[in-house]
């Protein structure tokens, strides 16, 4: 096997696929990077944990013979990192097959390599029956719920990010992605298009593979296709296609405890006003005092404070944009931290809404601004 390719993009896709391998070298083969170049101008990478797997294709390769190779991931990330000019890179297998030759920015490496054919196939399945998402509006969804995942109990229910589809009162094709760590719960629901007919049945993808997806969109990706086969989710980006095992259990039945807004009253904010006078305020709270209390007044304020802080104490009062109260008071006192993830994942000028029942509560936060989404996060106050 013998091909050439620019540096820069073979670099930048062994990054991108080297997030797929195994870490621990329990399997050597899958500790590495299989490189497979096809007749013509195709190089293909690919990775996996076996509970995963990342797959890209590149097409603007010199391939002077075809072949393929494993690369270990340690070691060829340490050579991409000491080599970074321009120009291209030129990867030859060796005589006996069992060694790999490297030639880049004036530098030649010879390095061992396991047998390419120890390498499982990945599982392959085309996306004729899918859900259509723009590349931001992947990444939105892993910001806005991921911080809600049950962090303890990765191998089950609450451990990833439930996926369940529907349609909205308009007729629209919707998906809504819910997390719940048992505290708190944070539900993002998007326009989706579909494509053919998918399997709509809910589903739960783990938070690691969420996170290599929303990388992999923030990479330059336009459309993503997600779409089930066999009990695998895809993540299809056109040249990159992403695979993984669910995870089992039952998530909650999330809509019987999702509140109705048309019940409370509500005082709206500037999400980062809201989040900035959290922060000011959480600066006093203690294992002893670890709670901030609120106190919403239907005289269009809002008041933030620690006043039992061995430290001492601290009172923050900010003015909502919008207020339903009336003569209405309530008390709350939450856990400052909580809140403080879910503002932070909402754009910098959005507007949040706080929606409130009575002192013993839970507080619904409710934000249109996030890109083609509607954005909800529920609070359980302190004791």
């Amino acid at each position: 096997m013998r091909f050439t390719i620019d540096m820069k993009r073979f670099a930048a896709g062994f990054s991108l696929v080297s997030k797929g391998a195994a870490s621990s070298d329990f399997s050597p083969a899958l500790t590495c990077v299989l490189v497979t170049a096809q007749k013509g101008n195709t190089v293909i990478m690919e990775a996996t944990d076996t509970e995963r797997g990342i797959r890209l294709q590149l097409d603007d390769a010199d391939v002077v013979n075809p072949g393929k190779v494993l690369l270990p991931v340690k070691l060829f990330s340490k050579i991409l990192a000491a080599n970074k000019g321009s120009g291209v890179i030129d990867l030859q297998t060796g005589d006996d097959e069992n060694s790999v030759e490297i030639r880049c920015d004036g530098s030649f490496y010879k390095i061992a390599t396991n047998d390419a054919n120890s390498f499982p196939s990945l599982p392959a399945a085309e996306p004729e029956n899918c859900f259509v998402f723009t590349a931001p509006e992947i990444v939105d969804g892993y910001n806005c719920t991921s911080f809600a995942v049950d962090t303890e109990n990765f191998r089950y229910a609450l451990g990833g990010i439930h996926f369940q589809s529907g349609t909205a009162e308009t007729g629209k094709d919707i998906v809504n992605l819910v997390t719940t760590d048992g505290r708190r719960l944070s539900q993002l629901e998007l326009d989706t298009a579909v494509l053919g007919t998918p399997d709509k049945k809910p589903f739960i993808i783990p938070t690691k593979t969420f996170a290599l997806a929303q990388q992999i969109a923030r990479s330059g990706a336009v459309d993503v296709k997600v779409y089930l086969n066999n009990n695998l989710v895809y993540f299809d980006f056109g040249d990159v296609r992403l695979h993984s095992r669910l995870l089992d259990g039952r998530f909650p039945a999330w809509e019987k405890i999702m509140p109705k807004k048309t019940e409370r009253v509500y005082q709206t904010f500037r999400a980062d006003t809201l989040l900035t006078a959290l922060k000011q305020a959480s600066v006093l709270t203690s294992d002893n005092c670890p709670g901030v209390k609120l106190w919403f007044t239907g005289g269009k304020r809002l008041t933030l404070s620690v006043p039992d802080a061995n430290s001492g104490s601290v009172e923050i009062a900010i003015a909502p944009v919008q207020d339903s109260l009336g003569d209405a008071e309530i008390k709350s006192k939450i856990d400052p931290s909580l809140a403080i993830q879910y503002l932070s994942a909402l754009p910098e000028d959005s507007e949040v809404s706080v929606f409130l029942e009575d002192d013993a509560s839970s507080l619904l936060f409710e934000s249109l601004d996030v890109d083609k989404a509607v954005s909800n996060f529920i609070l359980m106050p302190l004791a």
